[in-house]
């Protein structure tokens, strides 16, 4: 084999590598792509969840401050019945 014949066989190897490396790079792109789309979905439904774990808390709150409220009434209500219920009493023991 002369060298023109070594030279073209080189040039071939050469595109046929060529080739081989454009194909894996149009297929590292595509993944590029996929994986890109993936992690914005991860990013949106993150979000979403962030908001709904938002609202869920400000509806625990809600609920808290709502139950210490009617905690803070039924003290009060105890403490009137009670205060009635001495009164009694002594009003019972007087006559």
């Amino acid at each position: 084999m002369n060298n023109e014949e070594k030279i073209l066989q080189m040039l071939g190897e050469l595109t046929e590598s060529y080739k081989e490396l454009t194909e894996g790079q149009k297929e590292l792109t595509e993944n590029y792509k996929e994986l890109t789309e993936n992690y914005r979905g991860l990013n949106q439904r993150v979000a979403k969840m962030e908001i709904e774990h938002g609202r869920k808390i400000d509806l625990i709150l809600e609920n808290q401050i709502d139950n210490n409220r009617n905690i803070e009434d039924l003290q009060q209500r105890m403490e009137s019945v009670e205060d009635k219920l001495d009164n009694a009493i002594i009003i019972k023991a007087v006559k």
